[in-house]
């Protein structure tokens, strides 16, 4: 083979085919991962939101059990190889039937890097071999994160910190809200282990709300929770949604962000700002 026809071949030809076979690949993986979505959102009779994030895949709002969820999907990585999965729970019966949530953390070693520090927060253990050893939890309030996290609650977060061959978990409650993390390899991400993941949290939120239902809570863990001062929520500048946890300011104009927000786009979404450091609340 001449030497000017193997150059070509292999500076030009081969590498073209390589992208080409790529951009196929890719095609295939993000279209199926749209199916499993779309499936998901018929099997709970949900909404797609198409917004700030969905350059590549739709969100999915629902409600089931008094409680409005929404399903957020981050990809990670180029070619993408994980998603990080958000589902964010609003109970509906917060301050009706039961008391608000007290402002905890439970996030999984892996996924520390990832998640925003609270420096209102002090770090707890529970003697129990699994959560102290794969967890770091924070809270605001050590007896009503005890209480909270009885051994029914901690046995619902091994579970779900093993589902998946990708070990990990981010739980968050505040307020009226469950916030909760999960990373999905590529070839896991499946309307089956969607329904599988909700069905589980939704377990964990009710049984965190028939512990603060407020006629039967006991009187030391309601004097805590209404003894916490409600600072006044700011709305993120990327999603317009209201920021209870995961906050982060900008370093140069202190504009409020989600964590995950400002990761997506990279910068500051003040307009004028765009500086592209942040620090913790």
């Amino acid at each position: 083979m001449p030497d000017r026809i193997r150059d070509t071949l292999l500076t030009r030809v081969i590498p073209e085919i390589r992208s080409a076979y790529e951009d196929v690949q890719r095609s295939v993986s993000k279209n199926r991962i749209l199916k499993q979505i779309d499936t998901f959102r018929h099997n709970v009779n949900g909404e797609t939101v198409w917004g700030w994030n969905n350059d590549d895949y739709p969100s999915v709002r629902f409600a089931a059990d008094n409680v409005s969820i929404l399903l957020t999907i981050f990809p990670k990585g180029k070619p993408v190889r994980e998603l990080n999965v958000h589902l964010a729970y609003s109970n509906r019966l917060a301050g009706l039937t039961t008391l608000p949530f007290p402002l905890l953390k439970v996030c999984s070693n892996g996924l520390l890097g990832r998640v925003a520090r609270d420096h209102r927060l002090i770090r707890m253990k529970f003697n129990d071999t699994i959560l102290d050893s794969s967890f770091v939890c924070y809270t605001q309030e050590e007896y009503a994160a005890r209480r909270l996290l009885d051994s029914a609650a901690r046995r619902l977060i091994e579970s779900l910190y093993y589902q998946l061959p990708i070990h990990g978990l981010y739980l968050g409650l505040a307020s009226d809200q469950m916030m909760v993390k999960k990373v999905f390899p590529v070839d896991s991400f499946t309307r089956s282990n969607l329904e599988r993941l909700n069905g589980s949290l939704l377990a964990l939120i009710n049984g965190f709300r028939e512990l603060l239902i407020i006629e039967k809570v006991d009187e030391a863990l309601s004097d805590l929770i209404n003894a916490v001062v409600i600072e006044e929520i700011p709305t993120c500048r990327v999603c317009g949604e209201q920021i209870f946890l995961e906050k982060v300011h900008c370093l140069a104009c202190e504009t409020p962000h989600h964590r995950d927000c400002w990761e997506y786009t990279g910068a500051c979404a003040m307009f004028g700002c765009g500086a592209d450091e942040f620090v913790d609340d």
